[in-house]
């Protein structure tokens, strides 16, 4: 990350709410609209988000990240709002496209931060040391101080890695600094409505509705080409279906609030529609019934990485069999989960009905790349 105000190297800093990354030149912060939900109060930041996402603002400093200009957006705090009690106005420089936030020195400390354990504008007490002797480092905001504290009390317990979180780690991966979303994925939640519906309706009878509905790449047109719809929404049993789901959920909001509704269903449509191609070209004369969403859901998680490589996804694994969570940002996580696909499919080749279908998630995985590159690199 490229300082916005100095063009110096910013450092990245571990906070109890997440990460941010801060300028030692410059005192410059910058943070995802995330980690700054779960500790700014929600509606400046929220006015904020709006003006950006709605190019309210003028051409600014380039982004940190993509090295677009961001938009400097004017944000008016009343003197009820604003952390120093009276009324300010601040240009802060947002990317939409990244999701970031850059703050020129002083400038976090005037917005208001979310009461935990303290009075709204009572202002905890920094320590920070910095690497330099000669001066101490600006704090990132009250609240991370007070979270801090209040972690120390408690007998230095980690933030986040407990409770149904940790749980779903062991078998799936968690958004732990997730980009914020700014609409109502109402496609992605429609999607896994009629997910759940399906099942409900097949489950009793699985078998004939899979034979029936199914796609079967020997026979692609069958029921007037309806198995290519169908077969998406059918699953073959509850972990099928509830994996595929909690995927959908997890990546499908922050893909659809940043495509939009057309081209959202394009992709997830598109994604599911190569991979059955990939899927029918490896054995055409297969008889073999393809069900589930995994094509078209493989298309939402690598255009999420690609989109939001530093996003930040949780997992539990054992060592010498203790339970050990960690997080790795998302480009990592869908590298490694793309590597599976591939070894899956030269360990499947010369089989037949094999149980999963890793052509299909690679052909679902090669139209969210597509699509990232043309629709959302940066627009």
């Amino acid at each position: 990350m490229i300082c916005a105000s100095c063009e110096s190297t910013m450092s990245r800093r571990q906070g109890p709410t997440g990460r941010f990354w801060m300028c030692d030149q410059c005192g410059s912060r910058l943070a995802t609209m995330g980690f700054l939900h779960k500790s700014l109060e929600r509606a400046p930041l929220s006015r904020l988000w709006q003006d950006a996402r709605a190019g309210r603002g003028c051409s600014g400093r380039d982004c940190p990240s993509c090295r677009r200009s961001m938009q400097e957006i004017p944000l008016l705090l009343e003197p009820e709002e604003a952390a120093v009690g009276q009324a300010a106005l601040l240009d802060i420089d947002v990317c939409p496209s990244c999701h970031l936030v850059f703050f020129d020195a002083d400038e976090l400390e005037q917005l208001p931060v979310q009461p935990v354990g303290l009075k709204r504008r009572e202002r905890a007490p920094v320590r920070h040391q910095s690497p330099r002797s000669d001066a101490p480092l600006p704090a990132m905001d009250p609240l991370l101080e007070a979270k801090l504290e209040q972690i120390k009390r408690e007998g230095g317990a980690s933030v986040d890695l407990s409770g149904p979180k940790m749980l779903l780690s062991f078998l799936v991966p968690v958004e732990v600094d997730a980009p914020a979303v700014s609409t109502v994925p109402v496609v992605t939640w429609a999607t896994a409505a009629l997910m759940v519906l399906t099942a409900i309706v097949t489950f009793g009878d699985l078998g004939p509705a899979v034979a029936d509905w199914g796609y079967v790449p020997s026979d692609p047109l069958r029921n007037g080409g309806l198995t290519l719809i169908t077969s998406f929404l059918l699953h073959g049993g509850v972990g099928h279906l509830l994996g595929n789901l909690w995927f959908l959920l997890l990546f499908g909001d922050n893909v659809e609030d940043l495509l939009g509704t057309r081209r959202y269903l394009a992709v997830l449509g598109g994604a599911a529609l190569l991979g059955i191609v990939l899927h029918t070209m490896a054995d055409p004369t297969s008889t073999v019934p393809l069900v589930g969403a995994s094509g078209g859901i493989s298309g939402l998680m690598l255009l999420y990485a690609a989109r939001f490589p530093h996003a930040k996804l949780g997992m539990t694994v054992f060592f010498f069999l203790i339970p050990k969570f960690f997080t790795l940002p998302a480009f990592l996580y869908m590298t490694f989960w793309v590597s599976m696909q591939l070894l899956g499919t030269f360990a499947s080749m010369g089989t037949s009905g094999a149980a999963v279908s890793y052509l299909a998630h690679l052909g679902g995985a090669i139209v969210g790349v597509l699509a990232w590159w043309f629709w959302a690199r940066g627009d």
